[in-house]
């Protein structure tokens, strides 16, 4: 990384030779301070590889809100994409501070750090219609199950060992589960609903009122300075984005209600 370092003024009485010794060491303790912080370690910001949220090329709908607190609250913030183990296992090993989307509560993380949110994600629990509604993790014990791969469902579904059969996309799920291939399938809204939309049918048999989970889409961190910094500064941005409704604007369809 090339560093542009500007000619340092210094005040007259630096050249003196009658400068004095406390005078000398409190001008090096005032330079030590200025170059220490200018080159302090940035917070390490990984993102999970979700089409139309967070994207390699910048256009999700996360990437756009990031963008825009970056260039209006004067932040220079950088985060890579990764796929979920990926970014799962760099977060665990601490070489990455914080990842996003996440929630503490989801995670089961322990000692960790929760900004606030960016928007909300629901998954619920599809049926074919005219048959039963299934709610909560015990309801799938014992059926086909689908689930979309490289999808995280969090510790409660993962820790259930319920033999999810993946595909990978919704649509996939949707075809297996209209030919009896499944008996369910779990998704996330509102990625669910734009699946829906493309196949040109009615949401699928759920309990809309009995999402299995609900996820506050933050930034989870790992307990150090660089991270509460960040979360700071990143919470006063959100406040007021979400009070002028900017938030909600360039999140656009995939906004959920609290």
């Amino acid at each position: 990384m090339n560093l542009a370092v500007k000619q340092l003024k210094f005040p007259s009485f630096f050249y003196s030779k009658a400068i004095n010794g406390a005078g000398f060491w409190v001008l090096m303790l005032a330079l030590g301070v200025l170059f220490c912080s200018s080159s302090r370690a940035e917070v390490r910001l990984g993102a999970y590889d979700i089409p139309s949220l967070l994207q390699a090329n910048g256009k999700g709908s996360y990437d756009k809100v990031m963008a825009y607190i970056e260039r209006n609250f004067r932040y220079n913030w950088r985060y890579n994409v990764y796929s979920a183990e990926e970014l799962d296992r760099l977060f665990a090993e601490q070489e990455i501070d914080c990842i996003f989307p996440a929630d503490r509560n989801f995670y089961g993380a322990t000692g960790a750090l929760q900004s606030d949110y960016f928007n909300l994600a629901r998954v619920y629990i599809y049926t074919k219609p005219q048959h039963d509604v299934l709610v909560g993790v015990e309801s799938l014990k014992g059926k086909r199950v689908g689930a979309r791969k490289g999808v995280t469902y969090g510790p409660e579904v993962e820790g259930a060992r319920l033999g999810l059969i993946y595909s990978r996309t919704i649509e996939q799920n949707v075809l297996k589960l209209v030919n009896d291939r499944l008996d369910a399938f779990i998704a996330y809204v509102p990625d669910a609903l734009f699946a829906f939309k493309g196949l040109n049918m009615e949401s699928l048999n759920h309990d809309p009122n009995e999402p299995l989970l609900t996820i506050e889409d933050g930034f989870l961190c790992h307990d150090n300075g660089n991270s509460r910094r960040f979360i700071r500064r990143l919470n006063v941005a959100l406040g007021y984005i979400k009070g002028d409704g900017m938030l909600r604007r360039m999140v656009g369809k995939r906004y959920l209600n609290p």
